[in-house]
């Protein structure tokens, strides 16, 4: 028959070995998450990076279609596109 010490002795071995691994998955999980931030981050900034390209381009499209010389050179493509 196991003493009272002997279990209380199993008992914190086995909450230790628990503990262990839970650590470790921890450490892992919190890889991971960084991972996933550091991956969210950089799609993040390529969006931003595209959206203000695409308005820079927006803008000088915007300034040709309005004036004179632009409209002309836009009805232009258009017919050729067309063909």
């Amino acid at each position: 028959m196991l003493t009272m010490s002997e279990i209380q002795g199993k008992i914190i071995k086995e909450l230790s070995k628990k503990i262990e691994s839970l650590e470790i998955e921890l450490k892992q999980q919190k890889k991971e998450n960084l991972q996933i931030n550091k991956f969210l981050y950089e799609t993040y900034t390529r969006e931003e990076n595209v959206l203000y390209h695409f308005k820079k381009i927006k803008e000088k499209y915007e300034a040709l279609k309005h004036s004179k010389l632009g409209k002309l050179t836009i009805k232009y493509w258009e017919l050729k596109n067309r063909r």
